[in-house]
């Protein structure tokens, strides 16, 4: 706890220390350009042309993130009255900006794999912040799981047919496309255990014959 706060008082300090340096690096500027504004007889468009000539710098304590402008301000008849100082919280912006591009490439990298017949893998969305990104990577992982189980199942059934269990079926309930592949895959183990039945049913009866 007392290095935490040693470590706050040092950034509060360093800000401090900063913003006074870049306030009296841009202290002159007014002055330099006081007699080309003096003509100006708005004082919204001088706030404005002010703004244009202004000191920006960026400032990063941690994770949170700031813009600062420092610009100078005269009165309608040129005289310099002092600095300004403005800044701007971009920590939310910065960290969403995060998100997103963090969010795109693990949608990449997702796709990829489940072009290559890995379904294994998802998106975490534990430390992303509310809103669509967020939303669409969550939508992303469901649709993978819906594929995903009716996958295995098919998987699980072949199994036991090469294994020579024609009793399993696909468990669950499936939907379009994969209530279709359900019904054929189970139709396909009947018809198999059917021909079977038939198949040592005539090899019973043969072998009854001979003797």
């Amino acid at each position: 706890m007392i290095k935490a706060e040693k470590n706050m008082v040092a950034g509060r300090k360093w800000a401090s220390t900063r913003l006074r340096s870049l306030a009296s690096s841009f202290a002159d500027t007014p002055r330099r350009t006081s007699r080309r504004k003096a003509s100006e007889s708005s004082l919204a468009r001088q706030m404005e042309r002010t703004r244009d000539d202004a000191l920006c710098e960026e400032l990063t304590l941690g994770e949170a993130s700031f813009r600062i402008y420092i610009t100078g301000e005269e009165s309608e008849e040129g005289e310099f009255l002092g600095n300004t100082l403005e800044w701007f919280d971009e920590t939310e912006e910065k960290l969403r900006k995060e998100d997103e591009a963090k969010a795109q490439e693990d949608i990449a990298t997702l796709i990829r794999k489940v072009r290559e017949g890995r379904l294994d893998d998802r998106i975490d969305t534990n430390d992303m912040e509310e809103g669509f990104v967020k939303q669409l990577s969550e939508d992303i992982n469901t649709v993978i799981d819906s594929a995903q189980k009716p996958t295995r199942e098919v998987i699980r059934v072949m199994q036991k047919i090469a294994d020579g269990n024609l009793r399993e079926k696909m468990q669950g309930e499936f939907s379009g496309e994969f209530g279709r592949l359900q019904e054929a895959v189970n139709e396909s183990v009947d018809a198999l255990r059917e021909i079977v039945d038939q198949v040592v049913e005539s090899t019973n009866s043969i072998d009854s014959a001979a003797k």
